[in-house]
């Protein structure tokens, strides 16, 4: 379990820490992240920042209660759960790839709010292109143009 203070587990920026440690500098090259998590609870969000993308995948029994947003610019978010997984969404979330191997999605609570998913995306093809109602009164459903840009 990890107790984070700003209530953010990951940020992926473009900027980089010094050999140092002592400031972050500027990069030109987006950040990529893929954290792989298991038998794990978590509660916090990701952040990505100009461009950079996180993959977030959750498998043997983990839970994680969070969202994911861009923090300036676009940004590309990955959420993968296995059937022993759940996730808790404390904000709308808009992803660039979504998986899911409960394909009833009886493992993502929206606790109100909406999962919208790029419908573009061969990840996502076996939600082909549908709006549903999930388990705690929200939505997953196509994300808009804008949205995929980080203007949500």
């Amino acid at each position: 379990q990890i107790n984070t203070t700003s209530g953010i587990l990951v940020i992926a920026n473009h900027s980089q820490v010094t050999q140092d440690f002592n400031y972050f500098a500027d990069s030109t090259a987006a950040a990529e992240a893929t954290i792989t998590i298991s038998e794990s609870d978590l509660a916090g969000d990701l952040v990505a920042y100009n461009g950079s993308s996180i993959s977030w995948i959750l498998g043997n029994y983990s839970t994680w209660t969070g969202k994911a947003y861009s923090g300036y610019g676009n940004a590309s978010f990955s959420v993968s759960l296995d059937a022993t997984s759940s996730w808790t969404l404390t904000g709308n979330t808009v992803l660039t790839n979504f998986t899911d191997a409960d394909t009833t999605l009886s493992n993502v609570h929206t606790a109100g709010y909406n999962l919208y998913y790029d419908s573009s995306s061969a990840h996502n093809h076996w939600l082909k292109g549908a709006t549903k109602k999930m388990s705690g009164g929200g939505f997953i459903k196509p994300a808009t143009k804008a949205q995929l840009r980080g203007s949500n």
